[in-house]
């Protein structure tokens, strides 16, 4: 449960990321391939997690930068 902020934290820098590059005028179809990328990696890290793969865990981490 100590986790969930630093959760909403990522998903603010998310979104304000998704923003700023669209209102900037980035092309949209590569900026949704780095949001679905960015959500795969998140939900890989997460299973990584409860499947405690520290390892595994760190480099779906460092990917997901």
């Amino acid at each position: 449960m100590w986790r969930w902020p630093m959760h909403l934290k990522r998903c603010r820098s998310f979104y304000a990321a998704v923003w700023l590059a669209l209102w900037s005028g980035a092309d949209a179809l590569r900026v949704q391939s780095l949001m679905i990328s960015w959500i795969v990696l998140r939900v890989l890290y997460l299973l990584m997690y409860i499947l405690d793969k520290a390892t595994l865990r760190s480099l779906v981490w460092f990917l997901a930068l």
